[in-house]
C-alpha cells in the first residue's frame, strides 16, 4: 500500500481506535476510564437500607469522588513521586476529593458520626410529644394546687 504524499506531513498518521486510552495516566478527569468503578461504588451506595430514590444525585457524586480517590491512590502507588509538583499536586487534589467525599457522604448518612445523629434524633421525642409531657406536667401541677 503506498504512502500518500500531503502537504501538511500527516501522511503516516493512523488514526485513534475508538476508546483509546493511551495517553491516561491516573484517569481521574475520564468518565470513561472509572466508569467501571463508579458503577461498582454506585451499586454498593445504593444497597445501604436508608438510601432513597431521591438520594441517587448525591450517591452518583459520591461514587465519582470514590473512583477518582480510588485512581489517584493507585497511580501514586504505582508510580510514586514523580517530578517536583507531580506527587504533592496529585496529594493536594486528593485531600480536595476527601474533604468533598466527607460532605457527600455525611449528606448521605454513610458516615458513622451522620448515623449516631440520626439516631439521637429518632430516638428523641418530637417536637409535640415534648409540648404534650410538658403541658400534662403543668395540668397536673395545677390540679395538685
Amino acid at each position: 500500500m503506498a504512502r500518500m504524499r500531503t502537504s501538511n506531513g500527516t501522511a503516516n498518521l493512523i488514526p485513534a481506535e475508538v476508546g483509546n486510552v493511551r495517553a491516561v495516566k491516573h484517569g481521574i478527569w475520564s468518565e470513561r476510564v472509572l466508569a467501571p468503578r463508579i458503577e461498582a461504588y454506585r451499586e454498593r451506595l445504593l444497597a445501604l437500607p436508608h438510601i432513597a430514590e431521591v438520594d441517587e444525585a448525591a450517591v452518583d457524586e459520591c461514587s465519582r469522588l470514590l473512583a477518582r480517590i480510588e485512581a489517584v491512590d493507585a497511580d501514586i502507588d504505582e508510580r510514586g513521586h514523580f517530578g517536583k509538583r507531580g506527587a504533592r499536586s496529585l496529594l493536594e487534589h486528593r485531600a480536595r476529593l476527601s474533604r468533598e467525599l466527607r460532605a457527600w457522604l455525611g449528606a448521605l448518612g454513610a458516615l458513622p458520626s451522620a448515623r449516631a445523629d440520626w439516631t439521637a434524633k429518632l430516638t428523641r421525642g418530637s417536637l409535640n410529644n415534648e409540648i404534650r409531657a410538658r403541658l400534662a406536667a403543668v395540668t397536673e401541677r395545677e390540679a395538685r394546687q
